[in-house]
């Protein structure tokens, strides 16, 4: 008996405890299929932006959580309605010191939402990792991320917009996994 409740608490010990969602308590998306969709009439937009909304999508969020993302060709503005589209982005002049501008068009029951809309600031002078690392911040408050930690992920600034353990923690206890 003192064998087995030793183990017990061996092995919990050794379990990984869950994010606390200091920094995931936002609004969050109404599933774990998050689609997305190029909102912008600008054609500079599609070949700047688009390879690293798809890159994040793909390879970040994707491969590395429990949310499964899909590019739509089409937008609810289209006749089609939600929740067809779960992200709407483009690229815009925002005010300083904006670094990106994420809004929950169609609010849900609770804090969850059916489509976004995710703006990234046009600064010329950004360079490459800089875009990227706006492009996921932006979508990670879609997933429920709030602005204000600093561990050096997607949502705390981290270089070159990777997630990092804790943003991979956060969204796969919220998605499951």
């Amino acid at each position: 008996m003192v064998v087995a409740i030793l183990l017990g608490v061996l092995a919990t010990a050794g379990a990984s405890s869950p994010a606390i969602a200091h920094d995931f308590s936002g609004r969050y998306a109404d599933s774990s299929l998050h689609t997305w969709w190029n909102g912008s009439a600008r054609s500079y937009d599609v070949p700047v932006w688009g390879p690293m909304v798809a890159d994040i999508m793909d390879n970040e969020i994707e491969r590395k959580t429990a949310v499964r993302t899909a590019k739509v060709s089409y937008h609810y503005r289209s006749g089609l309605r939600y929740p067809y589209v779960d992200i709407s982005w483009w690229a815009d002049d925002l005010p300083a010191p904006k670094g990106g501008k994420t809004t929950c068009e169609r609010p849900l029951s609770g804090s969850a939402c059916d489509h976004w809309h995710v703006v990234f600031d046009d600064d010329p002078g950004q360079p490459v990792d800089g875009k990227r690392q706006k492009v996921c911040h932006e979508i990670l408050h879609t997933l429920g991320a709030d602005d204000g930690s600093n561990d050096g992920g997607c949502i705390g600034g981290g270089p070159e917009g990777k997630l990092n353990a804790h943003d991979i923690a956060h969204i796969n206890g919220k998605y499951g996994r």
